[in-house]
């Protein structure tokens, strides 16, 4: 196959997958809205710690707990309360970002844009 059919195909697929996406971002959109109706029924009546049965399928409420990211605004501030030598800190942050600058990956993948007339 000639490198020409093999983009087209590309961009036949890539078209395939943003009609698919179109479609579930409305059903995503509409499953999040009932399940926060959901959500807030089960809170507002007290039912926390309910377990519903429905076609052989059992819905609870789950609390999810996540923390927050560790940013460098983070971790100077922490530092910074930490050590009592400003320059070490700034020390500290600069060796971060260089080894965070070392350990990049690379990786690549197709692009498609319309063309400008």
């Amino acid at each position: 196959m000639s490198l020409k059919l093999y983009i087209q195909e590309y961009m036949k697929y890539d078209s395939q997958i943003t009609n698919y996406n179109t479609v579930l971002k409305t059903i995503k959109k509409n499953k999040s809205t009932v399940e926060e109706t959901i959500i807030r029924h089960i809170t507002a009546n007290n039912l926390e710690n309910s377990k519903f049965e429905l076609n052989n399928n059992i819905i609870e409420l789950k609390k999810k707990e996540v923390s927050g990211g560790l940013s460098m605004k983070l971790l100077k501030e922490v530092l910074t309360e930490e050590l009592a030598n400003d320059k070490y800190v700034t020390f500290l942050i600069d060796k971060i970002n260089q080894k965070k600058q070392t350990e990049k990956k690379i990786s690549y993948g197709l692009d498609i844009k319309l063309k400008k007339n």
